[in-house]
C-alpha cells in the first residue's frame, strides 16, 4: 500500500482521504463508538493533528532560513489574502446574503480563502525545496475559519474573533523556538510527519460525503473553475516571473482543504441569513477538496516537469537567484 501511496503525488494524503470519504458515505458512524476507536478514526482528531504537524514542521523550521520563507512563499501567501479580500468583498457586495446560479458569496469567500497545507507539504515534499516545507505553519492561518470569517466581519462591519487566530500560532511559536533551542528535538519529531501526514488524510475523509459533494452538480464545478481562475494565474505569475522559481510553491497551494467543511457554519455565527445557504454551500465546498485534490498534484507534477526541463534534467528545483 505504501508504495503505490508514494506512486501517487500526495498519495500519503489522498489515498487514506478517500477510502475514509468512502466509509463515510456508506457508513457514517462506523466509528463512531466511543474511546480510542473513536477519537483516532472517526476524524474528531483532525485539529489536534493539524496542530502537531503545525508544532513539528516549524520546529524544523532553523530560525536561519526564516527569512528566506517570507521572501518566498511569504509574498505569495501576502498576495493570495490580498486576492481573497478583494474578490470576498467584490462578492459580498455583489451577492450579499443571496446566490447567483445557486453559488453564494459565502461559498466563494470560503473557497478562495482554503488552502491545504498537508497537501502543500506532501507536494513540496516530493518536489519542491527542503526549505519550502516551513511554510507548512503560515498555511495554517490561511486555512483555518479565521480568514474568510475576517473578511466576512470586516465587510459586514462585525465582531472579528482573533482567537482563531492565536490559537494557529502558538504551536508554531512553540515548534520555532523548542526546535531551535534544541535541534534534537526537531530530529526527533521529523520522522513523525509521515504517519501524521496518513492520520490526517483518513481523518480529513472522515468528513466527506461523496454522494453529497455529488449533488453538488454543476454549482460545484463553477466553484472549481472560480477557484482555480482567481489564484493561479496571480500567483504562479508572482512564483516564476518576479522571484524567479519553479512555480511549485504557488500551485501547492492551490487546493480546497477539508477542514474549510467547517468554515461556513462559522461564518454563519456573524450573520445568521447566511443559515439555509449552509448545506449547499458545504456540498459544493466538498465537491472542491475532492476535484482540487485530484486536479492540484498533476499540475504541480506537470509544473515541476517543465521546470525541470528548462534547468537541464538535472531533476532538482533550484531558484534561478542562486
Amino acid at each position: 500500500m505504501l508504495k503505490f501511496m508514494k506512486k501517487l503525488p500526495a498519495g500519503t494524503l489522498l489515498v487514506p482521504m478517500f477510502i475514509s470519504a468512502l466509509i463515510n458515505t456508506l457508513a457514517p458512524d462506523l466509528f463512531n463508538i466511543g474511546g480510542m476507536t473513536e477519537a483516532l478514526l472517526s476524524g474528531s482528531g483532525v485539529t489536534f493533528i493539524v496542530g502537531m504537524l503545525n508544532f513539528v514542521s516549524a520546529s524544523m523550521l532553523d530560525i536561519k532560513t526564516i527569512r528566506e520563507v517570507f521572501k518566498k512563499q511569504g509574498v505569495i501567501l501576502l498576495l493570495k489574502i490580498v486576492v481573497c479580500f478583494v474578490f470576498g468583498f467584490i462578492a459580498i457586495n455583489l451577492l450579499g446574503s443571496g446566490t447567483v446560479v445557486g453559488i453564494s458569496a459565502l461559498a466563494i469567500i470560503v473557497a478562495i480563502c482554503s488552502c491545504n497545507p498537508a497537501l502543500y507539504l506532501a507536494l513540496v515534499g516530493d518536489y519542491g525545496e527542503p526549505k519550502d516545507a516551513g511554510a507548512f505553519g503560515l498555511l495554517g492561518l490561511v486555512s483555518s475559519p479565521a480568514l474568510p470569517m475576517l473578511i466576512y466581519g470586516m465587510a459586514k462591519g462585525g465582531n472579528i474573533d482573533w482567537m482563531g487566530v492565536v490559537s494557529v500560532l502558538i504551536p508554531i511559536f512553540l515548534g520555532i523556538i523548542i526546535g531551535n533551542l534544541d535541534p534534537d528535538m526537531a530530529k526527533l519529531g521529523q520522522p513523525s510527519i509521515g504517519i501524521l501526514m496518513v492520520l490526517l488524510g483518513w481523518g480529513l475523509g472522515s468528513n466527506i460525503n461523496l454522494i453529497n459533494a455529488l449533488k453538488a452538480g454543476a454549482t460545484g464545478v463553477i466553484i472549481v473553475v472560480a477557484f482555480y481562475a482567481i489564484l493561479i494565474p496571480p500567483l504562479l505569475f508572482t512564483e516564476k516571473k518576479l522571484l524567479k522559481s519553479s512555480g511549485v510553491s504557488a500551485l501547492a497551494m492551490t487546493s480546497v482543504a477539508g477542514v474549510s467543511l467547517a468554515a461556513p457554519a462559522s461564518v454563519a455565527t456573524l450573520d445568521y441569513s447566511l443559515l439555509p445557504l449552509l448545506e449547499d454551500t458545504i456540498a459544493q465546498l466538498s465537491f472542491a477538496v475532492i476535484i482540487t485534490s485530484i486536479i492540484t498534484p498533476i499540475l504541480v507534477k506537470k509544473i515541476h516537469s517543465m521546470y525541470t526541463a528548462e534547468k537541464g534534467g538535472t531533476g532538482q528545483v533550484v531558484p534561478e537567484s542562486q
